[in-house]
């Protein structure tokens, strides 16, 4: 494992000295591995594999997936001795529309796969399960089930030489879609495995190139690297050039995982490249660690000393725009850049230029990014007026485009001008200039200052607008919404959870809890996109807020509608998978609006699958509780563990007398009851793209705190130190403070009771993570 941020960082400044006198002036520019790279690097692999092995299997693969109906491979099928008869007879699991019709088409010729029962010990080809994996994998739901029980059905009778590939492919399917949870499961398998040594680091090496497909970064993520890392070294194996590449994309990786990589590089006898120098800076910069990043910058500005034409290929260039884009003023990025940035009182260090304005002495490219990365910086640095942001955006050289745009917007949303943020985007994307595509980034911030600006119904319209969906065949044929998303002419933007994360923080800021519950429900049929960590914690926030509004009397009225006995529960759609992605549409517009329907719908009430807000936000957090449990090793520990304490009240305003008012001492032990369907019917996560954090567990006990059940807190406690989550100071802070208004009493009657239940609980936490990790008096005030 990586050390602490906080540690020393002696032998990273040694590595530094070795690179600034080794490293040679071959700059070499790669793309950033996109979150479509899962696919490509699959079939990458595959070719690298025939390349290096010849192994007929792999080309056969290819071919498979090539072949058009009819026309049958002969050539490939006699390579690998199977006859057309035994291919006619596989035909028709192959020819399945996706892996879980293929499973099922398996159970019903008699074959056994994991997870259903069957008497059969037939064994399937590899080449059959290879291709399923390979190429029938279409939805997260068929990745952490049938392809998880296809796989584990089939590893054990699998020849040495499928074994690796077979995980690997496995792997990069889940990592497709950000499945966390039965990654572990695939990871342990591959490190338990002994792979032929004489392809055991190209498979160590295409492993963790799989890994590298999450698009998100997490310590999780960073935890799986390092454990295949340490096993690497085990087997004195290293790291190619194109892995390091892959594992420093700044989307996946962690400063400490970064750092590490780099000390590790450099030990091996590597010659880092400029890219993975400017990968190592961009994570420095992004995670706020100047000190390091400011050594890799002047590492480039020292070696970068060859003329470059190209500016967007000049290293010094690159790395000036990555350190002015980390800085949060305008005076501290002012020492990266050639072009003076106007200092802080509002005076422009030469005439006729606006004040904050990036100055230069020309028009070249060099110019372009410096000038647009010193925008950034002014966007970021709020002391900068609105008016003189937009000076600077109208100063710029030529026309504006998507990274302008998207900066001016987003400059906007942090000083609060939501109307203007509106404005500006609405000419955006009215705008008919065809190098203006709409990207990602642009269309999140679109989303995010339409529903600050009051109009979330407009919001959902642009995403449903711009973004890319999931097949959905109605009777041969996509279906074209109300929402105008059939126009081809339209450019079409991938979804990501992080974009989706952003727009449901803008909900909550905009008190729109009830759309928030919504989305989490709907974002996978709507965007094939999985909720992270992140997410939880949104949706929590979000049941806190919906909390506090449900108390007002037009909430309690809301609520008293849900108890109408004749009220209609029955969906008015077909449970058939075709008109998920209906239903879901039209249960968010349902309850935000929609430009056509009347316009914005207000906000009621947070109730949601017939439940108050607490209640199922509640049970979604106990769901991605019980199912990181269940598919950990040793799972199923969670129903065993008890309260270390005991409240002896359930809110801090309750009255500790009986009935007959005499006080009621005795602590009163929380039971925990568990909801029936904490885990599916197949014993798995309702959420595998889900690893519980501290912050989870930190918004979900503010979450007990606000709703009157601080009884649970112990019991809550206890949960994370089973699964091995260690709290932050923040979070046990919060703990000791809201458990002490429900177990604190009077001196004499703790006399009389003889427990201090607040004590008990303190004790508990201290014998967990040490005297010294919790929260004194200073900072619980």
């Amino acid at each position: 494992m990586v050390g602490s941020a906080g540690e020393d960082t002696y032998g990273l400044e040694i590595c530094t000295q070795r690179i600034s006198t080794t490293l040679t002036p071959v700059f070499k520019l790669l793309a950033h591995l996109s979150s479509s790279s899962s696919d490509n690097g699959a079939k990458k692999y595959i070719e690298n594999l025939y390349r290096a092995t010849r192994n007929p299997l792999w080309h056969l693969l290819d071919t498979l997936h090539a072949r058009t109906d009819g026309v049958y491979p002969y050539n490939a099928l006699h390579d690998n001795y199977v006859s057309m008869e035994n291919f006619k007879k596989w035909e028709r699991v192959l020819s399945q529309v996706d892996i879980e019709a293929a499973v099922a088409t398996l159970l019903e010729l008699g074959y056994q796969v994991a997870g259903f029962s069957s008497s059969s010990s037939k064994a399937i080809p590899s080449w059959v399960v290879l291709s399923l994996v390979r190429f029938k994998v279409k939805s997260a739901a068929h990745a952490d089930g049938p392809l998880m029980d296809l796989v584990f059905t089939h590893i054990g009778s699998a020849a040495s030489d499928v074994k690796a590939p077979l995980l690997i492919l496995t792997a990069y399917q889940l990592g497709r879609f950000n499945l966390l949870l039965p990654l572990r499961r695939v990871l342990h398998a591959f490190l338990e495995f002994d792979i032929p040594i004489e392809s055991r680091e190209q498979q160590y090496n295409a492993f963790l190139h799989a890994l590298s497909t999450i698009t998100f970064r997490s310590v999780e993520n960073a935890n799986n690297v390092n454990a295949v890392l340490k096993k690497m070294d085990e087997l004195s194996l290293k790291l190619s050039s194109s892995t390091y590449d892959a594992l420093l994309r700044d989307q996946f990786a962690t400063f400490l995982l970064a750092k590490s990589l780099f000390v590790r590089m450099v030990d091996e006898g590597r010659t880092p490249t400029y890219y993975q120098l400017e990968s190592v800076l961009r994570v420095f910069t992004e995670q706020g660690q100047m000190d390091l990043a400011e050594r890799f910058f002047d590492a480039i500005h020292l070696l970068a000393e060859e003329p470059i034409v190209e500016a967007a290929k000049n290293p010094r260039i690159r790395a000036n725009a990555l350190m002015l884009n980390s800085f949060q003023t305008r005076k501290k990025a002012a020492k990266y850049t050639h072009y003076p940035v106007a200092p802080e009182d509002g005076h422009s260090t030469s005439p006729n230029v606006p004040p904050s304005v990036p100055q230069g002495t020309g028009k070249g490219n060099g110019d372009i990014y410096a000038q647009t990365a010193a925008f950034h910086v002014a966007a970021k640095d709020l002391s900068t007026a609105t008016s003189h942001l937009f000076g600077i955006f109208n100063s710029l050289p030529g026309e504006p485009n998507i990274v302008t745009y998207t900066i001016l917007i987003r400059g906007l949303l942090a000083r609060r001008e939501f109307r203007k943020a509106d404005i500006f985007f609405s000419k955006l994307s009215k705008t008919k200039r065809r190098d203006l595509v709409m990207d990602i980034e642009a269309l999140t911030a679109g989303v995010q200052a339409y529903t600050r600006n009051g109009k979330p119904h407009e919001a959902f319209h642009l995403l449903e607008k711009y973004a890319v969906k999931p097949e959905l065949n109605l009777n041969g044929a996509v279906r074209k919404t109300e929402d105008g998303d059939g126009d081809p002419s339209l450019p079409k933007v991938e979804i990501t959870t992080i974009s989706v994360n952003e727009f449901l923080v803008a909900l909550n800021r905009s008190e729109r809890p009830d759309v928030v519950f919504r989305l989490w429900d709907h974002m996978g049929t709507l965007y094939a996109v999985q909720p992270n960590s992140t997410t939880l914690s949104i949706l929590l926030q979000g049941a806190r807020l919906a909390y506090r509004k449900d108390d007002s009397l037009a909430g309690v009225v809301a609520k008293l509608k849900m108890l109408n006995p004749f009220k209609s529960t029955r969906s008015k759609y077909s449970d058939s998978e075709r008109f998920k992605r209906v239903q879901a549409v039209d249960e968010v517009i349902s309850c935000v609006g929609h430009p056509s329907r009347g316009g914005l719908r207000k906000y009621t009430d947070g109730m949601w699958r017939g439940l108050e807000p607490v209640e199922y936000a509640r049970k979604v957090f106990l769901q991605v509780l019980w199912g990181n449990d269940a598919q950990s090793p040793g799972g199923g520990r969670l129903s065993g563990v008890e309260s270390p304490a005991d409240a002896t009240r359930i809110a801090y305003d309750d009255d500790a007398s009986s009935s007959l008012g005499i006080p009621d001492l005795a602590p009163k032990k929380f039971t925990f009851h568990p909801p029936p369907d904490l885990l599916t019917p197949a014993g798995k996560s309702y959420y595998p793209s889900i690893i519980i954090t501290n912050n989870n567990f930190f918004n979900y006990i503010a979450l007990l705190g606000v709703s009157s059940r601080a009884n649970e807190i112990p019991l809550t406690l206890a949960w994370m130190r089973e699964l091995g989550v260690q709290p932050s100071e923040s979070t046990l802070a919060m703990v000791l403070v809201l458990w002490f208004e429900v177990s604190a009493q009077a001196p004499l009657v703790e006399k009389w009771s003889g427990r201090d239940e607040y004590w008990r609980l303190r004790n508990w936490v201290a014998e967990w993570v040490g005297e010294k990790r919790v929260p004194g008096d200073e900072v619980l005030g």
